[in-house]
């Protein structure tokens, strides 16, 4: 048996990514796969453990060292959850980060693969020499986003990252959260913008996720009923679909072939970025730059429109009149964006 490797990718925070990842991996997990769910997103390494209520006991990390020679250590050491799913944290504590390499990461998925049919990587929201090895690995890398301006822009940074590493578009697919949300973007225009396959549309619901959060249980066990629980389920009968996964190791060909190996330097140079695009990735914190610049210009022509600072405290502090001031609010910062 051979795994299918999905990892979920979002380039910026807050958009739901581990969520999305826990409920899929348990909807897979419900339906009798054997899922192996695994965090690598090492900036923010308790999340997952937390939705699913599983304190960590062992970590990839304990077990590096003997995964060479012991066939079951990874079995021994996962963490087992309600859904049938085994969870493993990359990390227990931040001081462990440097102990994760390329190579020790492509031995695991290497003899993880053999054991489980789905194997979910949730990898984060920064590129990096790590999480592009656990992209080499993957059959396939679920893109989330949100349907609002700035998430629009950078999804579209990180496509472009993406491509210019050499993985095929038709290996990418995005995933709309919160797509329902007022103000928000169509998604029809999302997907014109950046010329990617929507894989999959999931509604706006903050009470039946948050609740869901709180009480340390995944929305598909938890409100297995709602929209957001059956978009979840959508997801997990539609990676049934041969036809979306890549082998991995095209990946790693076509970008070897290109003369990278020769160069060992830069971490952008040693994966054969084109100079263009690798001046376009070393400018990606310039980029968030001008993204906190336009934010702080929305603000200012927000304030400056509503004439918000000769308003009253009673305004802020009547439901019923921030209620007006916020839905105010919203159509004047859209049609700025706009």
């Amino acid at each position: 048996m051979v795994s299918k490797i999905i990892t979920l990718f979002g380039n910026k925070g807050g958009v739901g990514k581990t969520t999305i990842g826990v409920n899929v991996a348990c909807a897979l997990a419900l339906k009798g796969k054997r899922v192996l769910i695994v965090d690598l997103n090492l900036q923010a390494s308790q999340d997952m453990a937390r939705m699913l209520n599983l304190p960590p006991s062992h970590c990839l990390v304990d077990i590096l060292a003997d995964m060479e020679n012991s066939p079951d250590v990874i079995r021994n050491n996962v963490m087992s959850h309600t859904s049938g799913l085994h969870f493993l944290p990359g990390i227990k504590s931040p001081k462990q980060i440097g102990h994760i390499t390329p190579d020790n990461l492509r031995l695991f998925f290497k003899k993880a693969s053999g054991q489980y049919e789905y194997i979910i990587v949730d990898g984060g929201s920064i590129f990096s020499e790590i999480f592009i090895s656990v992209l080499d690995a993957s059959n396939l890398i679920l893109m989330v986003g949100t349907p609002d301006i700035l998430a629009v822009y950078q999804i579209k940074t990180g496509m472009e990252i993406l491509q210019s590493l050499h993985f095929p578009l038709k290996m990418v697919r995005l995933i709309l959260n919160r797509a329902e949300s007022r103000g928000g973007v169509a998604w029809q225009e999302v997907k014109n913008a950046l010329a990617c396959d929507v894989f999959s549309l999931i509604p706006s619901d903050g009470k039946t996720v948050g609740s869901a959060l709180n009480r340390g249980i995944p929305c598909v066990i938890d409100s297995p009923k709602t929209k957001v629980s059956e978009s979840f389920f959508e997801i997990a009968n539609s990676l049934n679909d041969e036809s979306l996964y890549v082998q991995p190791s095209d990946v790693v060909k076509v970008r070897s072939s290109d003369g990278s190996s020769k160069k060992t330097d830069a971490f952008w140079e040693k994966f054969g970025i084109a100079p263009g695009v690798a001046e376009a990735t070393v400018a990606f914190k310039k980029e968030e730059d001008e993204v906190i610049k336009l934010k702080r210009a929305v603000h200012n022509l927000l304030v400056e429109r509503m004439n918000l600072t000769k308003l009253s405290q009673e305004v802020f502090s009547d439901p019923s009149q921030a209620a007006n001031l916020r839905k105010a609010a919203e159509k004047v910062v859209t049609d700025l964006l706009a």
